[in-house]
């Protein structure tokens, strides 16, 4: 073998020992990256609580906003609130009766008090059309009930917060500002409200209104609102910030 040979038999090596660290690496990533979506989803999981009383639930969300943990949910929650008190379940089965704190009904928004203050989710950064997303609820009855899909509009809509059943409601929606009765095809009549939300084919069920709508870092960009037009409602990030610095006043 000559010089020239054992050069280009060298180079050779190298270079594919050059490619063969290279995979080592990218495997190595996409493990570390899988292994970190699971970690921030089973975080997130943890974070999830149930709203109820014993009419029905809710599900809600443990935030941690500016050094302190709160629990966000949808404003239509708010019936399962008795004397300005509700019981949360926690993701551990503990039960703590808590206050409602803030409450924005035009964007169905409502704070309460976390007894638990050791952890909860962030807030996003930002959200646009086309994002992957994940929601986290308590639908169905189930521990936690995750479906996953991408933003795929966010439009003015219509926002249920009660059935019209009575005249008493009829009354009670009427007086209410920029609230408004609207016919739901095969659900009879509601009061409705228009704002701004999100809509994604991550799917939502009954008990998923207040859970939360995660991005892959784990991190709240949406509430739970309404199922609208086949997709799945949440109130956007922009409103949730916006009302959080409202109701904390930070």
């Amino acid at each position: 073998m000559n010089t020239k040979q054992l050069r280009n038999e060298i180079r050779a090596l190298i270079i594919g020992l050059i490619i063969f660290a290279l995979l080592l690496i990218a495997v190595a990533f996409s493990t570390f990256a899988s292994n970190k979506k699971v970690t921030t989803e089973l975080y997130a999981r943890n974070q999830i609580v149930q709203i109820s009383n014993d009419d029905g639930y809710c599900s809600g969300v443990r935030l941690r906003y500016v050094n302190k943990t709160y629990i966000l949910t949808a404003g239509h929650c708010r019936k399962y609130i008795m004397n300005g008190l509700v019981k949360v379940t926690n993701s551990d089965a503990s039960l703590h009766i808590v206050r409602a704190i803030a409450e924005d009904p035009l964007n169905d928004l409502l704070l309460l008090e976390s007894i638990l203050q050791d952890s909860g989710v962030e807030l996003g950064n930002s959200q646009k059309i086309g994002d992957f997303v994940y929601k986290l609820g308590k639908g169905g009855y189930r521990p936690t009930f995750k479906t996953e899909g991408r933003i795929k509009k966010i439009e003015i809509i219509s926002v249920p917060q009660f059935r019209i059943e009575t005249m008493e409601d009829v009354v009670r929606c009427a007086v209410a500002p920029k609230f408004a009765i609207e016919q739901a095809p095969g659900y009879g009549m509601w009061c409705i409200v228009k704002s701004l939300g999100v809509l994604s084919d991550a799917q939502v069920i009954p008990g998923d209104s207040g859970g939360g709508l995660f991005n892959s870092k784990g991190e709240l960009v949406g509430i739970v609102s309404a199922y609208y037009d086949e997709y799945g409602a949440f109130v956007p990030l922009s409103e949730i910030k916006r009302f959080l610095k409202s109701a904390v006043g930070k």
